[in-house]
């Protein structure tokens, strides 16, 4: 079902299959030196982006090399290649940043979106990432969330990133 577009200029998105990848909880955390067991890329790369970019940015990862790296900065838990297959599918992890105890961080569509550009029709993808929240923040900081789905390959064309605030009901 098609929603209201986010963007101007674009019609409303039309869904794209994505299936969610199941994340252990994210132990690395920003100022903290770790000693976990993450895996780490074997493969020399310019292709690295900080933890910073991780836990609270909008990271496509295309190669399982370029996931066990980021799996190695995220998790203490070892790598496994069975969440993922980059034959067919690609990566895009969105991080929630440092939220608290009592919020739920999760990609929750991911939508196909035609948009006129100046030379022409195109498309982009448009991933949406809720927070949900059942009452007001705590002060107490809670730990980093990272939300990550699998997206079919092709196409891969621009991608764009939406966060949305859901205030669960008690709030």
């Amino acid at each position: 079902m098609p929603t209201n577009p986010f963007f101007q200029g674009a019609s409303a998105g039309v869904a794209a299959s994505f299936s969610p990848i199941v994340l252990p909880p994210v132990t690395h955390q920003p100022g903290v030196v770790s000693t976990g067991t993450g895996a780490v890329a074997t493969e020399a790369s310019p292709w690295r982006p900080s933890l910073d970019q991780l836990l609270n940015g909008n990271t496509l990862i295309q190669t399982e090399a370029q996931m066990i790296d980021v799996w190695g900065q995220l998790f203490s838990q070892p790598f496994d290649p069975t969440l993922f297959e980059f034959s067919s599918t690609f990566v895009v992890l969105m991080g929630g940043g440092t939220q608290p105890p009592e919020t739920a961080f999760e990609v929750s569509a991911v939508e196909r979106v035609t948009a006129n550009y100046p030379r022409g029709e195109g498309f982009f993808l448009s991933v949406i990432a809720t927070i949900s929240r059942a009452g007001p923040p705590s002060e107490i900081p809670g730990p980093a969330l990272v939300s990550a789905v699998k997206v079919s390959r092709p196409p891969l064309s621009d991608i764009v990133f939406h966060r949305e605030l859901e205030l669960l009901p008690g709030f």
